[in-house]
Formats: C-alpha cells, structure tokens, sequence
C-alpha cells in the first residue's frame, strides 16, 4: 500500500507546523511518505520531499491567501505512482489515537470500495444556492453562473481542510478542472474562502464516486487549533 500525506505550506508559519506534522508522524509511522510543497528552504527530514512553490502564481485574491492553490501538492502526487494522495492543511497535527495499522487498514477498505474521494461535510450546491443570505460560499454562485444550470447541484461544497483520494485517471481530470477554475477565480478577482466549491465542482466533472461518511471510520487520528485558540479534534 502506498501512500502520500500532502500539503501546501507558504511562509514560515505554516512551514514549521507542516514540518511539525511530519517529524510526529515519522514518530509512529514508517509506511508513509510526505510531499510538501513550500516557499520556504528545504529542510532535511525523514520521509519528507520539498517541492518549490511556483513563485508566479497569485497569492493572494482581496487580500486573502488563495486557498485554490491547493490543487498543486494533490496534482504533483498525482504525477507520482502512489495509491493514494491525502491532502492535509498545513496547520494539521497529529493526534494520540493516530495508528499506522489502522490507517492502512482504511485505506485498503477504501481501496476494496467504489469511492474515488473521501471528505468531510455533505453540503450540497442544489441545496444552498438559492438561499443567498444563509450560503456562506454566495460570492461564488454568480461567477459560476450556479443559478443558470443544475448540472452542479449534487456537488458537495466540501471541508477543503483534509481530503482522501484515489490517484486513478479521475483524480487526473479532477486536478485539471480544479486548476482551471483557480486560474478563472485568479482572473475574475473571485474570493478563494470557500475552496470547496470548486472541489466539488472539479469532482463532479470528473465522475467521481464520493463519500463523507467513510472518514469517521477514522478516530483520534489528527487535530488542529483554530483562530479561536479551540483545539479541534478530527477522525
């Protein structure tokens, strides 16, 4: 089984904590490779390829960091001959329950599975575009022109946050669209909160099959500290 933790890591900040992620992991785990993409200077740990960040995409959208670009550590594992990709945000820690035995064991029941992509949080397009005032991603329904098709309504608007996938020839295409439409948000000055969208968006096109509840087969595998100083523990 092989397998690859991935994240996007830009500035300092990010770039210890993702380093962070993979020193603990290496801890508990040997099977496992990580692939991080950073403009930081490569350090030398264990398990762990640096990519350089591609100093000419866009940053930045109204003064936000531009969360679309989390499509290019999935893309470049897709390159690579991994069975599966996990993408995790690079202020992701490892928790207690965290067991490599059990992880494989996931991801093998996963991989006997007709799922492309695992995530969490059903939320579905159909069912929220029309609600502008309660749609917290409404800066995205009318540069997409969500309102004019229903081609989209059973996209999941998903917790970009921590994503499973199968690298299979779908994922290929789920990267590509995925990268599309950052360069369409880049070009259109479109607020990047909300990355989602776009996910499921890029899933649909590719026929991926889905599943959000797969992911709680997992428990006390990881945690993170929100803004609010609140320590949040996932599967």
């Amino acid at each position: 089984m092989s397998y690859v933790f991935t994240t996007i890591a830009i500035g300092k900040k990010y770039f210890l904590s993702a380093c962070n992620f993979a020193r603990n992991l290496n801890k508990i785990s040997k099977g496992h490779k990580i692939i991080i993409v950073t403009d930081c200077p490569f350090v030398e740990i264990e398990n762990v390829d640096f990519i350089n960040f591609d100093k000419k995409e866009t940053t930045t959208i109204k003064n936000y960091f531009n969360y679309n670009l989390k499509y290019i550590p999935v893309m470049e594992c897709s390159k690579r001959n991994f069975e599966f990709i996990i993408f995790f945000d690079a202020d992701w820690d490892i928790h207690d329950g965290y067991s490599e035995n059990k992880f494989v064991d996931f991801l093998n029941s996963m991989n006997k599975s007709q799922f492309d992509f695992i995530y969490e949080r059903p939320h579905s397009i159909g069912s929220s575009k029309w609600d502008i005032e309660k749609c917290f991603w409404r800066h995205k329904v009318e540069p997409y022109g969500l309102l004019k098709t229903n081609f989209y309504d059973n996209a999941q608007v998903v917790n970009e946050q921590f994503l499973v996938f199968k690298n299979n020839q779908k994922l290929k295409v789920f990267v590509q669209k995925w990268k599309e439409r950052n360069e369409f948000g880049v070009k259109n000055d479109i607020w990047a909160f909300a990355e989602g969208v776009e996910i499921g968006m890029s899933a649909v096109d590719a026929k991926m099959v889905m599943d959000w509840k797969k992911m709680f087969e997992l428990r006390n595998f990881f945690k993170f500290v929100a803004n609010t100083g609140v320590t949040h523990i996932r599967f």
